[in-house]
C-alpha cells in the first residue's frame, strides 16, 4: 500500500479517520462493558491490543482487495487484448468505413469505405498544403478507432529534431526552366501545359517532367500514448479542424453521446480514440492507463514513381449503381488503387518497392538511433540483404528475417500473425506507452520496455510545379497565424476575391492560395463535392496593384480541365481496406479476376440473370 505523505492526501485522511474510529470504538466498548463511565475504567493496554487486531484485520483485507483489483485490472487488460486479437483475425490493418451519406434499394447502394469519394477525400486546393479528407473508421494492428474530419497538412517528420512530433514542411518542386525562359505569359502557359501532358502520358522524351512532379507518400500512424487525462493532445496539424473537447474524458463523453443517440458534430471535430490499460504499476499496483492517438503525415519519395504502378481497384458496388465503365470509374473520386509495381499472377515473399520506400520513414524518434530487438535470443535482420544486416527498427518495417529457420523451416517473417498491411517502428519517446516484458530461458532472464507505433500508407500524392509557379509575382504573406491572417485578410475586412480593387485579395497567404493564371485552364467548373472549398476565377492584386484573375495553387485530387491535356490526377488513394483481409473478400476478388472480361462490361443495363429449373 502506498505510504501517506501528507494529511491533505485523501488516502491519508481516510486512513487517519479509520484509526480514530477504531480507538474510540475500543474505548467505548470497554467503558460500556464495565458499567463505569469514568476514564479510570479504561484499560489502555486492552484498547491498544484490540486496536492492533483491528488494524491487522484491516491490513489483511486491504491486501486481499489489492490482489482482487490487480487481478481485475489484469483481466481487463486481457479482455482488451482478446478483442484486438479478434479484430486482427477478421481482417488486415486499413480503412473500415466512412460516414453514411446515401442508402438505396440494395445494400451495395449504401456507403462503405466509399461514399461520394474513397475515404472521403476532397479538395482544399485554395490552401497551401492541405489534403482534404473527412472522417473514417480505421484499424491499426487490431485497434479500431474513428477519426475527426482530418484535412491534414502534408508535412514530414523533422530531419533535424527528435522532439515529440516535430515536423518539417515538404519542399515544392521547381518550375521548369523552359517555362521561366518564355518571355510572355501566354508562352509560359503553353509550355507548362506540355509538362502536364508529358506527366499524363508518362513521356519523359516529350518533356522530362520527373524533377517537377515529385511523389509524396502520405501515411496513417497510430500509437498508445501516455497523456494526462485532463489535457487533450492534437497529434497532427490541420488548418481547418481540431479535436473539440476539453479533455480525453470530455471527448469520450461527446462521442459516446453522439454515437448512442445518432447525432453528429456539424464541424466533425469529435473522434473515438480509445483509452486502455497497458499494465500495472509495480510501485503502487495501480493500473497504467494509455490513450490511443493517430496522425497523418507525408514522406517525400526520392525516386520517380510511374503512375502505372497505381493499379485500379475495381469495385462493382460503385460501378453498378452508377453505371460506370471501368475507365469512367478510374477517373472518378470513388477510385482507389494499390501500389504494385509488378502485378504478379502468383504469390510473393519479401520486400516490394513500397516496402523499400516505407523503410526510409522514421518512427516517432524522427532521427532514430540503431534500435534492435533480441528479446527471444534472435536479432531481427534486414530481409532485403543476402547477408545478416541488422534491421534498424527505428524505421518502419514490414518484413524481417532471423539468422536461422524457425519451426516451419523458414527464416523470413512478416510483421504480425495475419496482417498484410501493417508496418511497425520502435522508438524511445517517453510520451509513447512502453510495453514491459520479461522473457526467461536457459536460466537467463531479459526484460525490455518496448515502445512502438504502427502505420499504413494511404495516398501517393504528386506535387506539381503549379504550387511554385508565380508568373504574376503575387506577394505571399508568410506565417500561419490564424488571428493575423483570417480567412478574408488584407486592408479591408470585406475583401472576397471579386473583380474590384477594394474587393480583390491583396496578395495571397496559406489559406487563400491563388496564383495560377485562370487562362492555364479551360473555364473552371464549380466544386464537385460539397466539402471542396476553392473558388474559381478569384481576383488578386499583384505587387503593382494590378488585378489578376487566378485559380487555386494548392493540392488537387484532379486538376481542372487543361486545354489539350484534360484533367490530370495528382492524388492516388492507396489506403488498404480492412475487410480485404477476410477469406470472403479474397474469394470474391479471385472470382472477379477469373471473370474479368465479364466484370469489365458490367453496368446496370448489362446485368441479366438466367435460371434453369430442373425437376428430378
Amino acid at each position: 500500500m502506498a505510504s501517506c505523505k501528507r494529511l491533505a492526501d485523501p488516502r491519508c485522511a481516510c486512513a487517519a479517520s479509520v484509526v480514530v474510529f477504531l480507538v474510540l470504538a475500543c474505548c467505548w466498548d470497554i467503558v460500556t462493558s464495565s458499567g463505569d463511565p469514568s476514564l479510570d475504567a479504561i484499560n489502555i493496554e486492552s484498547a491498544v491490543q484490540q486496536l492492533k487486531q483491528a488494524l491487522q484485520g484491516l491490513e489483511k483485507q486491504t491486501t486481499r482487495n489489492k490482489l482482487v483489483v490487480k487481478d481485475l485490472t489484469r483481466q481487463t487488460l486481457m479482455n482488451r487484448f482478446q478483442a484486438e486479437e479478434r479484430i486482427r483475425s477478421e481482417g488486415d490493418s486499413g480503412i473500415v468505413q466512412v460516414r453514411y451519406d446515401k442508402l438505396g434499394s440494395r445494400n451495395y447502394h449504401h456507403t462503405t469505405f466509399i461514399g461520394n469519394s474513397f475515404v472521403a477525400v476532397h479538395d482544399h486546393s485554395d490552401t497551401i498544403d492541405t489534403c482534404g479528407m473527412g472522417e473514417f473508421i480505421g484499424i491499426l494492428n487490431g485497434v479500431e478507432f474513428r477519426t475527426r474530419h482530418n484535412d491534414y497538412r502534408l508535412v514530414m517528420p523533422s530531419r533535424s529534431s527528435k522532439a515529440w512530433h516535430a515536423y518539417d514542411e515538404i519542399p515544392t518542386p521547381p518550375v521548369p526552366q523552359s517555362v521561366l525562359d518564355k518571355p510572355t505569359l501566354e508562352e509560359q502557359i503553353l509550355e507548362m501545359r506540355e509538362y502536364f501532358k508529358a506527366f499524363r502520358d508518362q513521356n519523359i522524351t516529350h518533356r522530362d517532367y520527373r524533377p517537377h512532379f515529385k511523389p509524396v507518400l502520405a501515411y496513417l500512424e497510430g500509437a498508445w500514448t501516455v497523456s494526462a487525462p485532463d489535457k487533450i493532445e492534437e497529434s497532427f496539424d490541420s488548418d481547418r479542424h481540431r479535436l473539440d473537447a476539453n479533455s480525453w474524458f470530455d471527448m469520450q463523453e461527446r462521442i459516446r453521446y453522439t454515437s448512442t443517440v445518432g447525432t453528429k458534430d456539424p464541424d466533425e471535430n469529435f473522434a473515438n480514440l480509445p483509452t486502455s490499460i497497458i499494465g500495472i504499476n509495480p510501485d503502487n499496483d495501480e493500473p497504467i492507463y494509455v490513450q490511443w492517438n493517430y496522425r497523418i503525415m507525408g514522406w517525400p519519395i526520392d525516386i520517380d514513381i510511374p503512375t502505372k504502378y497505381m493499379k485500379f481497384e475495381d469495385d462493382l458496388m460503385v460501378r453498378l449503381p452508377r453505371g460506370y465503365s471501368v475507365e469512367e470509374a478510374k477517373s472518378h473520386r470513388t477510385a482507389h488503387f494499390r501500389f504494385d509495381e509488378k502485378d504478379t499472377p502468383s504469390y510473393t515473399v519479401g520486400e516490394t518497392l513500397l516496402d523499400k520506400i516505407i523503410a526510409k520513414i522514421p518512427g516517432k524518434d524522427n532521427i532514430p538511433d540503431l534500435l534492435t530487438d533480441d528479446i527471444f535470443g534472435n536479432n531481427l535482420y534486414h530481409e532485403g540483404f543476402d547477408n545478416l544486416t541488422l534491421l534498424n527498427l527505428g524505421y518502419y518495417n514490414h518484413w524481417f528475417k532471423h539468422n536461422r529457420p524457425g519451426a516451419m523451416g523458414t527464416s523470413v517473417v512478416l510483421r504480425g500473425f495475419s496482417d498484410a498491411n501493417t508496418y511497425v517502428a520502435y522508438n524511445t519517446q517517453p510520451r509513447v506507452a512502453p510495453l514491459s516484458f520479461t522473457y526467461c530461458a536457459k536460466r537467463m532472464c531479459n526484460s525490455v520496455d518496448t515502445r512502438v507505433s504502427w502505420m499504413v500508407p494511404i495516398e501517393v500524392i504528386y506535387l506539381s510545379p503549379l504550387m511554385t509557379w508565380n508568373p504574376y509575382n503575387i506577394y505571399m504573406q508568410e506565417g500561419r497565424n490564424h488571428k493575423e491572417f483570417p480567412s478574408k485578410y488584407a486592408e479591408h475586412p470585406n475583401r472576397d476575391g471579386s473583380n474590384h480593387p477594394d474587393k480583390a485579395f491583396n496578395g495571397t497567404n496559406f489559406r487563400n492560395f491563388y496564383r495560377v493564371p485562370s487562362e492555364f485552364y479551360e473555364k473552371v467548373q464549380g466544386n464537385e463535392d460539397p466539402a471542396d472549398t476553392a473558388k474559381s476565377g478569384v481576383y488578386v492584386l499583384d505587387q503593382q496593384g494590378n488585378i489578376r484573375r487566378c485559380e487555386a495553387s494548392g493540392l488537387y485530387l484532379k486538376t481542372p480541365n487543361i486545354p489539350g491535356v484534360g484533367r490530370v490526377r495528382l492524388r492516388y488513394p492507396i489506403a488498404p481496406i480492412h475487410q480485404y483481409g477476410s477469406p470472403v473478400w479474397k474469394e470474391l476478388n479471385a472470382f472477379k479476376d477469373t471473370f474479368q472480361a465479364y466484370v469489365n462490361s458490367v453496368t446496370v443495363e448489362a446485368v441479366t440473370f438466367e435460371v434453369n429449373l430442373t425437376h428430378f
